[in-house]
Formats: structure tokens, C-alpha cells, sequence
């Protein structure tokens, strides 16, 4: 799958979420200080959403970490040339400020597969995606550094922080629902082993603590909401991974579609 239909579904998903939202306005009658499973069933497909989506998109060469570029994995982008700082994945363009190093931590003036082991960028991206029925903006920034991005490492170890705020509005038959969320997340040692289109990653969790406010209006009334919502995605080595929202509200992720599902704790 391409980042560009990776991105289609990412606004198929987000229109799935507003319906959730809709679908629940009549329930509500002020904004809410607990998570309720609404909520977190929200939290939960935005976090999957981003997981799917992608982090940024890396400059280390395809040929060295990616096998086949259109593999589904969330660490898995279509990379351009190293030497390139501009990309544009989808509708979302990056830019990446990028430092190589070598095993001694010497920082080099290029990428260099025999010699440069980790890469460390400071990235900046923003999009929009738009659907049938609404549209949905990202504006993004971080931190990534990855180890192993030499041609004869076996593994990619990825940490990074990010910061993203997701804008969006929808409107359907049963109303219409617009919401802003900002989000900080971590990854924290996700090892992948290569390459990586054969492989999911073995180790190392997500983290993402989310801030979300959204407005609904059907025909049931109106209500703004506010919650917060603490995410982590705990990776395993295989396409379906455990998602839990606030250390109660479990769920399972697929990697390969981007799908959240509701499981028993």
C-alpha cells in the first residue's frame, strides 16, 4: 500500500471516528471530566490512525531498510535520495534537518553505507487530507533518531518524540462534528529487523498523551467536549498489537490496516 492510499484511509478512518462522535451526541449533555468508552474508542483510533499514517519519512535509502516501498508497516515510507531534506509523502510535506554519524559518533558531512550507522533529524510536516464528506489537517514536529541505518546492521532501532496537532470537520446525515486535538508521543526503542517489508517490529512501545476538544451538533443538540487520554502501543513482531488507553480501555491494533478493535482486558 502507498503512503497515498495509506493517507486515503487515514481520512476514511477519521470520517469513522466523526460517525462515532455523531452517533453518541444524543447521550451527551455536558462536557464529560471522566474518559467514557466513546472517548476512549476515539483515542484509540486517532493513536491508530498515526501509527498507520506513518512517522515522518526517512531519507536513509530504501534500498538499505525498506525492501519493497509499498510495504504496509507504520516504519515502512517511501524514501527519497539521502541527500534530500524536502519530501513530500501523500498530501503531508516534511522537511528534515538531518545529521549522520559513524560507530565512533563523529558526525559526517554525507551518508555514507559503509560507514554511517544512526541518523538523528529534526523534522517538521503538514498536510491535508480530504474526504467525501470533511477534511482533516496535520501539522507535526519531532524528533527521530535511528541506529542501524548502515548496510550491514541487521535491525533498525528507531526513538523519537513527536508533537502533532490534528484538525478536522466532517458533516453527514446526522449532523455534522469538527474537533482539535494535540498530542505528544514517544517512541522508545522499537527495533525492526530487516528488511523491514518482511518484518514488523519486534520490541519497544508508543506513547502518545492526547488533548483533544470537539464540537457536535444533530439532531439530538449540541455539546462541546473536552478529554485527555493517555495511549500506549506495545509492538510484538506481528501485525496485531495490544493498544491501551488510560490502563483500562484495551484494544487491538493492525498494523497492516491501520483497524482498532475493542478486546476484553
Amino acid at each position: 500500500m502507498t503512503p497515498r492510499s495509506r493517507l486515503a484511509l487515514t481520512a476514511s478512518l477519521l470520517l469513522a471516528l466523526a460517525a462515532l462522535a455523531l452517533a453518541g451526541c444524543s447521550k451527551l449533555t455536558s462536557p464529560q471530566s471522566a474518559i467514557t468508552t466513546s472517548q476512549s474508542n476515539e483515542a484509540a483510533m486517532e493513536v491508530g490512525m498515526m501509527v498507520y499514517a506513518g512517522t515522518e519519512p526517512s531519507p536513509v535509502p530504501n534500498s538499505l531498510v525498506a525492501g519493497d516501498p509499498r510495504s504496509p508497516s507504520p516504519f515502512r515510507v517511501a524514501t527519497p535520495a539521502a541527500a534530500e531534506t524536502t519530501i513530500t509523502n501523500g498530501n503531508v510535506v516534511w522537511t528534515l534537518a538531518v545529521h549522520w554519524f559513524d560507530a565512533g559518533s563523529n558526525e559526517q558531512s554525507v551518508y555514507d553505507p559503509a560507514t554511517t550507522v544512526r541518523m538523528h533529524a529534526d523534522s517538521h510536516g503538514t498536510g491535508t487530507v480530504t474526504g467525501t464528506n470533511g477534511a482533516a489537517t496535520l501539522k507535526s514536529g519531532g524528533v527521530v533518531d535511528m541506529s542501524g541505518v548502515d548496510q550491514n546492521a541487521t535491525q533498525l532501532t528507531t526513538n523519537a518524540t513527536r508533537n502533532d496537532t490534528l484538525s478536522w470537520a466532517v458533516s453527514g446525515p446526522n449532523g455534522s462534528a469538527s474537533g482539535l486535538s494535540h498530542s505528544t508521543g514517544t517512541l522508545a526503542n522499537v527495533v525492526e529487523a530487516k528488511p523491514v517489508s518482511q518484518n514488523h517490529p519486534a520490541s519497544g512501545t508508543g506513547t502518545w498523551d492526547l488533548d483533544v476538544n470537539r464540537q457536535v451538533a444533530s439532531g439530538g443538540g449540541s455539546v462541546s467536549e473536552h478529554f485527555v487520554a493517555h495511549v500506549v502501543v506495545t509492538f510484538n513482531g506481528t501485525h496485531l498489537v495490544p493498544l491501551v488507553v488510560n490502563g483500562t480501555y484495551h484494544f487491538m491494533l493492525d498494523l497492516d490496516t491501520g483497524q482498532v478493535t475493542q478486546v476484553a482486558a
